[in-house]
């Protein structure tokens, strides 16, 4: 059975000031068996708005370009810089010609690219898999796992991360051999987007101003997207799931950013009709009936795992959902999903199409 594994990389010091990240609550709720949304009263629900027809088939969301946009050409900096981290570490930057940027969802890399400072990047996660930074060389190791060793060897002058990656020893490793390690906040979500930007910005001495355009441009991005999709909305029910295997599946809630993203897309966010509080909760085939979800928003190398459509659709509790008896799951690429940095405009357009546009040749 596939599983969300997260490893922690928190200060001793500092632990207490740690951020929630969707894969603590997952494998927290996975390892204790936790029964989700018991005793929630689900709708009596048999469509979108109940006289709206339902969404047939599955549809995938395209990005027509992943790269992030280069938003400023020529970034000014007033080096050195000191910060304080969300681990309440004050650190001080005096570098930033060799930049490595690491978190789960990839925001931090697309920020960097963002602020015109994507060439200085020496170090990448498997989620930087956008074509402008493939040549930039992977120091992790299953995925997110910080490599010491592959770090060391990229000879970083600054390390960007949050808590969604670690092990904290490798951390402590490089800040005692003098790499200034900044960590970010954590939580992902539309409209935190511009404390992320500013934090990334501020980290690497930039200048406000420039700090400032990125995150407007970004800003009206989204607008402009939302303004579109809530135009195009059917007023649908919508899940987003996180499927890792065919026996391992999340609903994204408050905190995950998931919920926020239902609602700039104009529909109706299952989550918070049920009452989660969590940022990431298991799914029992009870739950997901109560729920009744008429689309699903899923990751595409995800829904591979499960099997595919069918695989979903077939899931316990998901064929007694509209969504699965329609066939109405949309795939989209896993690391623009959760990004929530510069492109979540793109992300929003694409989804809006899947979701509402034409039937696509499956």
């Amino acid at each position: 059975m596939g599983i969300i594994r997260r490893v922690t990389a928190v200060p001793n010091n500092t632990a207490q000031k740690r951020k929630k990240h969707w894969s603590t609550a997952a494998l927290a709720l996975v390892t204790t068996g936790a029964l989700v949304f018991s005793g929630c009263a689900g709708p009596n629900h048999n469509g979108a708005g109940n006289d709206l027809p339902l969404a047939q088939g599955p549809r995938s969301a395209v990005l027509p370009n992943n790269d992030p946009d280069v938003i400023i050409d020529k970034p000014v900096q007033n080096l050195p810089v000191t910060v304080e981290g969300a681990d309440g570490e004050e650190v001080t930057v005096k570098d930033t010609s060799r930049i490595i940027g690491i978190d789960r969802p990839g925001t931090i890399t697309r920020i960097v690219y963002a602020l015109g400072l994507g060439d200085n990047l020496v170090g990448r996660d498997k989620t930087a898999d956008f074509p402008a930074a493939q040549n930039i060389p992977l120091v992790t190791t299953k995925a997110h796992v910080l490599n010491a060793e592959k770090i060391i060897a990229a000879r970083p002058s600054v390390v960007i991360v949050d808590y969604s990656v670690g092990p904290g020893a490798v951390i402590h490793q490089l800040r005692d051999i003098g790499i200034p390690v900044v960590y970010i906040d954590a939580e992902r979500s539309i409209s935190l987007i511009p404390t992320l930007i500013n934090q990334v910005g501020k980290a690497l001495g930039v200048k406000q101003e420039q700090i400032d355009k990125v995150v407007k441009s970004t800003q009206e991005e989204v607008e402009q997207a939302t303004k579109r999709a809530q135009a195009m909305s059917d007023n649908r029910r919508i899940a987003v799931l996180v499927i890792r295997g065919s026996n391992v599946a999340f609903i994204g809630g408050p905190g995950s950013g998931a919920d926020e993203l239902v609602t700039a897309l104009g529909g109706v966010d299952v989550s918070k009709e049920v009452g989660l509080t969590q940022d990431f909760t298991p799914m029992t085939p009870e739950a997901m009936v109560k729920a009744a979800p008429d689309t699903v928003i899923v990751m595409a190398d995800g829904m591979k795992s499960a099997g595919g459509v069918d695989g979903i659709v077939s899931a316990p509790g998901m064929a007694q959902t509209p969504a699965g008896k329609n066939r109405s799951v949309v795939d989209v690429l896993d690391s623009a999903l959760f990004s929530f940095g510069p492109g979540v405009g793109a992300l929003i357009d694409a989804l809006a199409d899947a979701l509402y546009g034409k039937p696509q040749e499956k």
